[in-house]
């Protein structure tokens, strides 16, 4: 699969969850003293192996091909890569086989059958691959065997104008669960708060299910004079993740705190793990951005004491949890690889500007930008849990 191999090796040390400064392994939060079915581990839970890294390829433009903005990729069972891109007036996904030669560009700008004018997850199921365009409300559908268009599922409003909490909404983001079924959320803000309400359509666009879940997005800051939202880098966020086995998880970053749900959005169990979080002064916030509006919003609205404990996560194809904590340092974040129970498989530190994006069960895709002219790329590293 490789065509070449970088010389960097990257041997990250075993690390104890005991070493990294976590509370008390009986310090729960209060809000989680009720919550039934709920495993916390204690601050010593060990790490089951070590990781090693290896850098393999770089796909990115080529001669022909240039790239405005990477906005998320999905790599088949081949190996193939699809990055979806955007810039001003242009959008496309690229298509890339599995050691880095370009193969094909699908879709294109615009509003017609197969264009798109954003392209939010891509995503793969039983060779097809969906993206899902808010702005012009559909989500199409390609074959990545012949590598062409199929057909758009539209979603109209009108289709869910009874449902009060829907009005007013935009198509945030999806998940699909067979061929005729998608996950699809629906964003609304309401005063300083970004809410998701996560309902199933069919095929045709159609919601067929009661709301399944509803989660806070994030929350923001609050100009006092007019009530206008100023975005906030430092408010938890809800996610969500769905693992290979169609298992629902959800996430609210500030704690390391995931919680299973059914498909028709019954709570089932939840794991925990303490965390020490990296403490958040007045200075580091108003520092963030400046002008007076964010001042005023600021000082208006308040700010936690710490950063939430989590950044991200990304789901391999094993059904592991691969977690991005964020501690002290400014350079990199602290990895844990989780399985579906808990247990910690490995930790370890990598660089932030080296974002990843997806995780198979031998590969990591990290999204980078070349700090001098701005380019970026998808760069892949294999890796080895032992």
């Amino acid at each position: 699969m490789k065509i070449y191999s970088v010389s960097l090796m990257l041997l990250l040390i075993f690390v104890f969850a005991a070493g990294c400064g976590q509370t008390d392994s009986n310090s729960v939060p209060e809000d989680l003293a009720d919550l039934e079915n709920l495993n916390v581990y204690p601050s010593d839970t060990p790490v089951q192996g070590e990781i090693t890294f290896n850098q393999t390829q770089v796909f990115g433009e080529t001669d022909s091909v240039k790239f405005g903005l990477i906005r998320g990729l999905a790599v088949d069972e081949s190996g193939r890569v699809i990055i979806s891109e955007i810039s001003e007036g242009r959008a496309a996904l690229h298509v890339f086989e599995s050691e880095a030669s370009y193969l094909a560009s699908l879709g294109n700008y615009g509003d017609g059958p197969g264009e798109f004018r954003s392209a939010i997850s891509p995503q793969i199921h039983n060779d097809l691959l969906y993206i899902l365009d808010g702005s012009t409300l559909k989500i199409n559908i390609y074959s990545l065997q012949t590598l062409s268009f199929e057909r758009s599922i539209q979603l109209d409003p009108r289709e869910w104008s009874h449902i009060d909490e829907l009005k007013g909404t935009s198509a945030y983001d999806f998940h699909v669960i067979d061929n005729n079924r998608i996950l699809l959320a629906f964003l609304k803000s309401e005063g300083r708060r970004d809410l998701l309400y996560r309902y199933m359509i069919n095929g045709s666009g159609e919601i067929i299910s009661d709301k399944i879940l509803e989660q806070v997005l994030a929350e923001h800051f609050v100009v006092p004079d007019n009530g206008g939202i100023v975005y906030s880098p430092f408010s938890s966020n809800g996610l969500i993740t769905l693992t290979e086995n169609d298992q629902l998880y959800t996430v609210w970053t500030e704690d390391i705190l995931f919680k299973q749900y059914t498909m028709e959005g019954d709570y089932l169990s939840a794991f925990y793990h303490p965390f020490t979080k990296s403490k958040l002064s007045r200075q580091e916030v108003l520092n963030h951005q400046d002008g007076e509006i964010y001042e005023a919003a600021v000082r208006n609205t308040g700010f936690p004491d710490a950063w939430p404990a989590i950044h991200s996560v990304v789901v391999d194809n094993s059904n592991n949890f691969w977690v991005s904590t964020i501690t002290d340092s400014d350079e990199t974040y602290e990895w844990w690889v989780l399985t579906t129970d808990g247990d910690i498989r490995t930790k370890f530190q990598w660089p932030r500007i080296k974002r990843i994006k997806s995780v198979t069960d031998e590969m990591i895709y990290a999204l980078e930008t070349d700090p001098a002219t701005g380019i970026q790329t998808i760069v892949t590293y294999d890796f080895s849990i032992e």
